[in-house]
């Protein structure tokens, strides 16, 4: 097989995913005998020889296709989940958690184009990129109403939630005028996850709101008024939800306080304690419960022990004898390697 090194010339403008695809599977041709015989028997050369390696790798699930058009997360979504590894990034595009969005909308001059989603059972993060035909664009602009309507025909404001991120993450500082930049939502829900998760999330916008500078940072606004409005297609991820029951006290303004379970999703954290000894934290730290640092999770151990560590955006709910607190992870995590929670306070929660 002396062409597997000259596929790259055979194929230049093919991305750096397919040449390494054709090459695994050239390797694996060669594993298989009588396919190898085959191959070793043919005529074909050049790009010929590549187009059949490519045929042949959909027979070893190495289908070259998919390869050629395998998503990769937008560079502005990876920096805001702390830059996971490739492999990382790969298997939540694989798990349905990582999504591209191609869809957009134009109104008044401003398209608005759905770039990437992540989602599981317990949040969305959704990254729009807006384009205007003058600079309206920083980080103090964005719309005045926002709805999201989900399959059930509900508005995704008016599910209970824990915690709702927004902004800009433009390059540009504040004050400095754009054509171009990139907006978030990041949504950590509490309510019937099974209610939200639907096939799809309907985008609604109204009215662009900016401000100029021409007297003074504090900014004159403005209102382009108009509307916009697409589709999300999305996956269903609740079944990737994991949870353990570590029998684990942990320790708050120096009152054990029970853990009774876990549950992670590839982008949370639920920790579910005894709401008896939170309280009884709440008071021996000055009657107040809910700034118990030593009870959210800040980050946690993957399968190959690495530590990886931010604190995220969290909030909590109560039951008759639970204090819930989910909080958003920094970074995505695989739910079936995931060795341990890390909580504020210091304390390691092992799972397995």
């Amino acid at each position: 097989m002396k062409h597997i090194r000259d596929q790259k010339q055979d194929l230049p403008k093919v991305p750096e995913c397919v040449h390494t695809a054709i090459l695994t599977t050239l390797n694996r041709l060669e594993e298989n005998e009588d396919m190898a015989k085959k191959i070793r028997k043919s005529r074909f050369s050049g790009k010929k020889f590549v187009a059949l390696a490519a045929a042949m790798a959909a027979v070893f699930g190495m289908t070259v296709i998919a390869a050629a058009a395998e998503f990769w997360w937008n560079q502005k979504a990876a920096e805001e989940f702390g830059n996971p590894t490739p492999e990382r990034q790969q298997q939540m595009v694989e798990a349905g958690v990582a999504e591209e969005q191609t869809v957009s909308s134009t109104d008044a001059g401003i398209t608005v184009t759905a770039v990437q989603t992540l989602r599981d059972a317990n949040r969305i993060y959704m990254l729009f990129e807006l384009t205007a035909e003058e600079a309206v664009i920083d980080g103090n602009s964005g719309f005045s109403d926002w709805k999201m309507i989900t399959d059930e025909g509900k508005n995704l404001w008016d599910y209970e939630r824990s915690m709702t991120g927004s902004g800009g993450v433009t390059d540009a500082q504040s004050g400095t005028l754009l054509t171009q930049g990139f907006y978030f939502w990041d949504f950590l829900m509490e309510e019937d996850p099974e209610g939200w998760n639907g096939d799809t999330l309907t985008v609604q916008l109204t009215d662009f709101e900016y401000y100029t500078y021409e007297n003074g940072p504090e900014g004159t606004p403005h209102k382009i008024e108009g509307e916009w409005e697409f589709t999300l297609h999305l996956t269903d991820t609740t079944e990737l939800a994991r949870t353990f029951t570590p029998e684990k006290t942990v320790m708050a303004a120096g009152v054990p306080v029970r853990l009774n379970s876990v549950t992670v999703t590839p982008l949370t954290v639920t920790l579910h304690y005894c709401l008896d000894d939170v309280e009884a934290a709440g008071e021996a730290s000055g009657g107040e419960d809910y700034g118990l640092i030593e009870l959210f999770a800040t980050g946690f151990v993957d399968g190959d022990g690495n530590r990886v560590e931010r604190m995220g955006g969290s909030s909590g709910a109560r039951t008759e004898d639970e204090d819930i607190i989910t909080c958003g992870l920094p970074s995505p995590m695989d739910v079936d390697t995931v060795q341990a929670i890390l909580l504020g306070g210091g304390d390691t929660i092992e799972l397995r």
